[in-house]
């Protein structure tokens, strides 16, 4: 049988793993939504009048959440 420390160990480090999965998924999904949601204006200060709207597309959403994982 194998000491108690290298069960604790091994429980230890699989509750590591699992809270540090649990937690990427759940900042993607959050990141993923809020990019969803997310709409910008811009104000044009020559021209009082003209305002610009706008949301970020699927295909950017994706491209965004894709560069997240990336290493710098």
């Amino acid at each position: 049988m194998k000491s108690l420390r290298a069960r604790l160990t091994v429980w230890f480090g699989a509750g590591l793993v699992l809270v540090l999965v649990v937690f990427v998924v759940f900042t993607q999904r959050l990141l993923e939504a809020e990019l969803h949601d997310k709409s910008w204006q811009r104000n044009y200060p020559d021209h009082p009048d003209w305002r610009l709207h706008g949301s970020y597309s699927e295909s950017e959403v994706q491209d965004i959440l894709a560069n997240s994982w990336k290493p710098r």
